[in-house]
């Protein structure tokens, strides 16, 4: 019985997968932002787009939305600013108006403010008339249609296979848990989006490049589970390394400020007599030497992935993750 109900969760998940794909390969292109001068940086598009997606971040959780929320908000604002050329001093008003178009999507519908309410706690700046304005305006920009596929869309899909395959994975890591681990590698997620930087990157390669990077820290196997997650989407290794690279320098800011651990759950006897320290993954400057020999790994491995059309392969993918031993 659980054999099946586990055969059932993989075609489920694969199926999601498959449809995040497809909506990426239909709708998702590079994107950045030139740097600023130094005459103008106050009014540099990249700088104003950074702010305004920290300022949805803390707004997001003051009105206690999903993550999801946050993150599509983040995908509508970007696709937005790629179509249109905006001004710097728009910037802001795009980005509560996304929030609030994302809201409208992944909320419940007594969780989202009215519209005059939400502008009075956003504090924004701008008026209720405005944000219904842009609302529109937005729109009718993206053809109505704001089902894009977002790098929390494929974490969520390569978390869960990963722990349906391989449900053991954390045995060895003390208290923690696949949903207080996803919640944390969210948070990175969360970081890394802050960054134009990320915008050159598809959100798959970002999700398997940040999950990839956790990986690392705690499983010895880390490289053979990202090569197999690898290997269902089809993401070239020169990209995933450059991804991985890119992470790392995202996630620098908050190296001291957001330690945790993976503590072994079972301390041998002469460690239960002697007091010690639990064994923590800090990271901080010998971090980033650990992320960069990873990195220089994935480089003086032979093995790559093709860059032909993306698919997934249902049955060899769940082979090869019940295969690797953790």
């Amino acid at each position: 019985m659980r054999k099946c109900q586990g055969r059932h969760s993989n075609q489920q998940l694969l199926r999601m997968l498959g449809d995040a794909l497809r909506k990426e390969c239909a709708r998702w292109s590079t994107r950045s932002y030139p740097l600023p001068s130094k005459a103008a940086s106050q009014e540099d598009v990249g700088l104003h787009r950074d702010a305004t997606v920290k300022y949805l971040a803390d707004l997001n959780e003051k009105f206690d939305f999903f993550p999801e929320t946050f993150f599509l908000s983040v995908t509508i604002l970007d696709q937005f600013i790629s179509i249109v050329k905006a001004k710097p001093r728009h910037i802001k008003l795009i980005g509560v108006t996304a929030l609030y178009l994302a809201a409208k999507i992944k909320e419940e519908d007594e969780v989202i403010p009215g519209t005059l309410e939400f502008v009075r706690v956003s504090a924004c700046g701008c008026s209720q008339a405005e944000v219904l304005r842009m609302e529109r305006c937005m729109l009718d920009k993206l053809s109505w249609d704001l089902s894009f596929a977002t790098p929390l869309d494929f974490l969520h899909v390569f978390h869960a296979l990963l722990f349906i395959n391989v449900p053991h994975l954390l045995d060895n890591c003390g208290h923690m848990t696949p949903a207080r681990q996803l919640t944390l590698v969210t948070a990175k997620m969360e970081r890394c989006v802050v960054n134009r930087l990320s915008l050159q990157h598809a959100p798959s390669t970002l999700a398997l490049a940040l999950l990839s990077l956790e990986l690392e820290l705690f499983s010895p196997n880390w490289l053979s589970i990202t090569y197999t997650l690898q290997k269902m989407v089809q993401i070239d290794n020169d990209e995933l390394i450059s991804c991985r690279e890119t992470c790392a320098k995202c996630l620098q800011s908050m190296a001291r400020s957001n330690r945790y651990v993976y503590a072994s759950k079972s301390p041998s006897p002469a460690a239960k007599s002697t007091p010690t320290k639990r064994r923590r993954v800090v990271q901080d400057d010998d971090d980033d030497d650990d992320i960069y020999y990873g990195i220089k790994q994935l480089y003086e491995d032979n093995s790559t992935c093709s860059s032909q059309a993306r698919s997934v392969e249902e049955v060899s993918t769940s082979a090869a993750l019940r295969a690797i031993v953790i």
